[in-house]
């Protein structure tokens, strides 16, 4: 009952809010927003351990100094996150050395957060495979007039697995990496691609040429972050200068 008082609660201050409203501690709107921002309590999966040996849901298990972005504007509070990549939770405590939270940020595309420089929003999803739950965290890797480029990275609980012979080998229960990338027009919603030539090639078509000179010219792993990035912005400078 008091998670759904929460979560209705954010809701209606989501659509009161002027867009423009400036952020104030003295506004007393902002302040139970800032309030139900901090109290939304994390559901825990009971039927899988967060600590497995030599494996963990986080990519970076310390709590970091966060900006929680509120329909565009930073809210004052100091607050401190980490991403739980399992859960698809931003966790969020008061106490930088914290261990544990029974916290964590509301999920709303109108709530982003800052961390260490990074920006992460929670977003619809389409078409990939860990977007079955159709919204998500992703990361923010570029930002430009016509592409806006994003990467889902999650960690996948496997089970334990026991050898059946001795030519087998055992695994313990894990969490595995997983990730995809997104690509967003100014026009349209997230879409998932593949970082490969002939998927790339068939997605800027319009432009295939402009594609091929930079593969070409700028060798690299489509596979690392800033040269897909890189490959993005070249694109999207290439539709600027077509205007």
């Amino acid at each position: 009952m008091g998670i759904m008082f929460v979560k209705t609660t954010l809701i209606l201050l989501l659509f009161t809010i002027p867009l423009g409203a400036q952020i104030s501690r003295n506004d007393s709107r902002i302040s139970d927003a800032i309030t139900d921002l901090t109290n939304r309590m994390i559901h825990r999966n009971s039927t899988v351990g967060t600590t497995l040996l030599n494996s963990s849901p986080y990519f970076e298990p310390q709590f970091k100094e966060a900006k929680v972005i509120y329909f565009g504007e930073a809210l004052p509070e100091k607050v401190y996150l980490r991403y739980n990549a399992f859960s698809d939770e931003m966790e969020m405590s008061m106490n930088p050395t914290a261990k544990e939270t029974d916290q964590a940020l509301i999920k709303n595309s109108k709530v982003s957060c800052i961390i260490e420089g990074t920006v992460y929003r929670y977003l619809p999803l389409a078409n990939g495979n860990l977007s079955l739950s159709k919204t998500g965290y992703v990361r923010e890797i570029y930002q430009g007039q016509h592409y806006n480029l994003y990467l889902r990275e999650r960690k996948i609980y496997r089970e334990a697995i026991k050898a059946r012979t001795s030519l087998e080998r055992s695994f313990p229960a894990r969490f595995v990496d997983e990730s995809e990338w997104y690509i967003q027009t100014k026009e349209g919603g997230l879409r998932f691609i593949k970082p490969t030539k002939k998927y790339l090639k068939y997605y800027f078509k319009s432009n295939s040429e402009h594609l091929e000179t930079f593969l070409k010219t700028k060798r690299g792993d489509l596979k690392e972050v800033d040269y897909l990035r890189r490959l993005v912005q070249f694109m999207d400078e290439i539709n600027q200068e077509s205007e």
